[in-house]
């Protein structure tokens, strides 16, 4: 089975005194497909629920996903690396396979 390497994203940080108007948590997932690297991530932010600002608070779940790369080495399905609390960057990436969502239950829609 082929495995590919994403970015996932949730905007904001329960970390960050604005949440979803800050910087957003990121994580680096190897996975079969971005449906789940979403629920490796929404597992994990499912967790995290202390919010520093009761007036904005961050939603337990991932936004946006990419697909950056094909994962060359074998691996299992999981977190690569964090979550890392930065604002969601990526240059010249219009040809990479994304998808996003509004709601936790929503469909995931090819942007």
């Amino acid at each position: 089975m082929k495995n590919y390497i994403y970015l996932v994203t949730r905007y904001g940080s329960q970390a960050r005194s604005d949440g979803p108007d800050d910087q957003d948590t990121n994580f680096l997932i190897r996975a079969g497909s971005h449906v789940v690297a979403a629920k490796l991530v929404d597992a994990i932010l499912s967790g995290l629920t202390v919010q520093t600002s009761l007036d904005k608070p961050v939603e337990p779940f991932c936004h946006v996903i990419t697909q950056i790369s094909l994962a060359e080495a074998e691996g299992v399905e999981g977190i690569l690396h964090g979550p890392w609390v930065a604002h969601r960057y990526l240059y010249d990436c219009e040809h990479l396979p994304s998808w996003g969502r509004e709601t936790q239950t929503a469909d995931w829609l090819r942007t």
